[in-house]
């Protein structure tokens, strides 16, 4: 049998991250004194941390904080607002179940740094149901670039063509299809009728409606 994979974003499509993200970084560069605002934020959604510091950095430079000293106070802000407030969004176990069942190959390959995955794991008690986990952060480029998607691929012995990515950024879905990967996007509501989602092999507007059928139709 030929062995294939889900690999599944975190932020925004595992866990309702999206929302404590933008706290966490209006929060903490205010502390460089930049006021962002929610909007500000969504500019940079599905960026690697450091990429997300660089591009306000490169923008509106400051001296009070080292970048290396920002990108670790809002991974704390996070880390800590993950086990406060985390919780998993709706479908997510039903379509782990439906994978595992399917004998597919799970893992979480996400742009977020691995110390804040492992704790969103671990939050959402969801470490036993993954194959593998990979950060972009040890990457050379995070998403859209597909390089963290192939080295799951790779990393799992599975043929790109035979993985099907699961995102909700725009961003991860270039990276998926970039990868010669079928994608499956689960946008945000305000962002699903949005036509660049188009991209994707498939358009959810939840998980709760990823049924069998959808997959064989990715894979044959």
């Amino acid at each position: 049998m030929t062995a294939r994979a889900a690999l599944f974003d975190m932020d925004g499509l595992i866990i309702d991250s999206e929302p404590l993200w933008r706290a966490a970084e209006i929060a903490c560069f205010a502390q460089v004194g930049l006021e962002l605002a929610e909007d500000d934020c969504r500019q940079t959604m599905g960026f690697r941390l450091d990429e997300v510091i660089d591009y306000w950095y490169n923008r509106h430079p400051w001296e009070s904080m080292s970048k290396g000293a920002l990108n670790e106070l809002i991974i704390d802000r996070m880390v800590q607002e993950v086990r406060l407030q985390g919780r998993m969004l709706p479908g997510v176990a039903q379509a782990v179940q439906l994978f595992g069942e399917m004998g597919f190959k799970l893992a979480v390959v996400s742009s977020s740094p691995q110390r804040l995955i492992q704790a969103v794991l671990e939050t959402l008690d969801l470490q036993s149901s993954f194959h593998g986990v990979f950060s972009a952060e040890y990457e050379a480029y995070g998403k859209p670039h597909p390089q963290v998607y192939l080295s799951a691929a790779t990393a799992l012995q599975v043929r790109p063509d035979q993985c099907i990515v699961l995102e909700d950024a725009f961003h991860g879905v270039i990276a998926g299809k970039a990868a010669k990967m079928k994608v499956i996007a689960v946008p945000d509501a305000e962002e699903v009728n949005q036509p660049r989602f188009q991209a994707a092999d498939c358009v959810l507007t939840s998980l709760t409606e990823l049924k069998a059928e959808n997959i064989y139709s990715l894979l044959r």
